[in-house]
């Protein structure tokens, strides 16, 4: 009798701390303040030696040690959580979300695991250890499951303050215009999470006949509390099959339900549903959370949201617009830069044209007019002494030098011309190209200082055709002068004629040095001469004459060449509508 008097009377310091827990609950909005509170509750469990509170750590599944005693025995506490674990008691409370309980393994000492279960699910385990297990299959393990509820209402609640702060802060951050906004909701919100309570409803499992209910939920529900009990449960909260494998024995689940009140409105819960049994008795756990407030600071977010998202896409289209006009300012300056690296291409273009220029006048003008200088020299000198064939061989000499000039002077001239758009093309006239590529050929071999094989055939017949004599003169003659000047004086050169249906061809043939692969690209610009030429003399120009009198006849010029085996020039001319 006396130990049944003890017992009771721990049992009822036992009910006081928890009831002394409630009356404070709404008072504790610090963490530590609230662990300290909720494990001087389960220090005073009847025969418990020591008690503990581990909660999940953030982002991870690893648990820690927040609040215990005796604080003299940390070491021990530690050593009886990791037999637990490995003895499968906190395994077994946290896969049904119910009080376990089993030998840790440390003299007779029994340890009790208690779930602490949010509404997102398990936040973390108090340990109870007693050295008495005359306890664990009473009525005790109601009382324990239901604080660990309302205990882990009240750490998910100062948890909310703590993350509504955070996210609180972030938004002042993030919208700096809707400050005065902001700060009314916060209060607001705060003023309801403050307010937040757990309601619990037990009920059998069989009869669904309520059984006990908590001050919260009868505030909720705004009835009597004898006006509750023995009501079904189905009379307050939403109806669901508990049958259901997700509602099953050994389980409990987290979902949004509502409740009824006594003016029949569905108030919207965070709802967590479990089992105990005592003795061979099932009962049936409610816990509930009114997210009333929650839902309109919700809707509040989504509106603050959704703002945000329109003037991210404002700055967005700001930000595109401003892209947009540093693209077409990048694309000017390349452009910018493009151009002005063509000048300045050009601009190297000219300087080495310059320089040909200078070395061709140096070499093409000097050595001639030296020869006729020398040439003029011996007749003055030596005039009374020379033969008349000798003295007529110095004129000769004197004469080709002269023509050679005068051909070199005029195709300066026709590039000069051609270059400023001058040189005239519709001077045509009827004209027998047959006589005169002879005559031609005979005006070329008196310009030589040594005279050639020139053979010349023609390919069909026409008696007169219409072109510009001019510049059909200035082709042939550069062509046969370059035939002449890069192929050896003991090689013939072959000059073709076509008459074709639609124009006349000339096909101008040496067997000299050749172009080289590489720069036969090159060779028709201005004062270019390929690397093969040696001291060959050369002005780089009548290539360029050539190529500019075919295109102003509105013909074609083709060549082919191999080194040290010749070249062949063909130029084909339409005929002149004169024709």
């Amino acid at each position: 009798m006396i130990i049944g008097e003890h017992i009771g009377y721990l049992q009822s310091i036992y009910f006081d701390a928890i009831q002394e827990f409630i009356v404070m609950n709404k008072n504790f909005n610090r963490l530590p303040d609230l662990l300290k509170s909720g494990l001087n509750v389960f220090v005073k469990f009847p025969n418990s030696v020591s008690s503990a509170i581990y909660l999940l750590k953030n982002n991870s599944f690893e648990f820690e040690l927040n609040s215990y005693f005796p604080e003299s025995e940390k070491n021990n506490i530690e050593k009886i959580f990791n037999s637990c674990v490995h003895n499968g008691i906190i395994g077994e409370a946290l896969a049904n979300g119910a009080i376990s309980y089993g030998s840790p393994g440390f003299d007779k000492l029994v340890t009790i695991a208690v779930p602490l279960v949010s509404s997102f699910g398990v936040m973390g385990i108090a340990l109870i250890n007693s050295n008495d297990d005359t306890l664990i299959k009473t009525e005790l393990n109601i009382v324990t499951s239901l604080f660990s509820r309302v205990l882990s209402a009240s750490l998910e609640n100062v948890l909310l303050q703590q993350n509504l702060k955070a996210t609180k802060s972030s938004l002042e951050q993030m919208v700096a215009a809707k400050t005065m906004d902001l700060t009314q909701s916060r209060r607001e919100l705060n003023a309801i999470f403050d307010a937040v309570q757990t309601g619990i409803i037990i009920h059998n499992w069989d009869s669904l006949e309520i059984i006990k209910i908590n001050p919260v939920a009868v505030e909720l529900i705004n009835l009597d509390e004898k006006d509750i009990l023995g009501g079904k449960i189905y009379d307050f909260l939403e109806k669901i099959d508990y049958n259901d494998p997700d509602f099953s024995s050994e389980t409990y689940k987290n979902f949004e339900s509502y409740l009824i009140n006594s003016n029949s409105e569905k108030i919207p819960i965070i709802r967590t549903t479990s089992f105990v049994n005592i003795g061979s008795t099932k009962k049936r756990i409610d816990c509930f959370i009114d997210i009333t407030e929650l839902k309109k600071y919700q809707e509040e977010l989504k509106q603050i949201n959704q703002t945000l998202e329109l003037k991210v896409e404002e700055r967005t289209q700001d930000l595109q617009i401003l892209v947009k006009k540093l693209k077409d300012e990048i694309e000017q300056h390349h452009k910018v830069q493009k151009e002005l690296k063509l000048m300045l291409d050009k601009e190297k273009e000219l300087n080495q044209m310059k320089s040909r220029f200078v070395s061709m006048v140096s070499h093409e003008f000097r050595t001639p007019l030296t020869i006729v200088r020398s040439a003029a020299q011996m007749l003055e000198k030596y005039q009374n002494s020379l033969s008349d064939e000798e003295k007529q061989e110095y004129l000769n000499r004197i004469m080709k030098t002269v023509d050679n000039l005068t051909d070199l002077i005029e195709n300066m001239l026709f590039i000069s011309k051609e270059k400023d758009k001058g040189v005239e093309t519709d001077n045509v006239e009827q004209i027998d190209l047959i006589q005169f590529t002879e005559n031609l050929i005979n005006e070329f071999q008196t310009t030589l200082l040594q005279r050639r094989d020139i053979s010349f055939i023609n390919i069909g017949y026409k008696n007169t055709i219409a072109t510009n004599e001019r510049l059909l003169r200035l082709i042939l003659l550069n062509l046969l002068s370059n035939a002449a000047k890069y192929s050896s004086p003991d090689t013939p050169i072959d000059v073709k004629l076509y008459f074709n249906e639609d124009n006349f061809a000339y096909a101008i043939r040496d067997y000299g040095i050749g172009i080289p692969d590489d720069e036969q690209e090159k060779i028709f610009d201005l004062f270019y001469r390929a690397d093969n030429v040696g001291k060959i003399s050369g002005s780089g120009i009548g290539l360029q004459v050539v190529l500019n009198a075919i295109k102003m006849l509105n013909g074609k010029l083709d060549f082919t060449s191999k080194i040290n085996r010749g070249t062949t020039f063909t130029v084909t001319i339409p005929y002149s509508s004169g024709n």
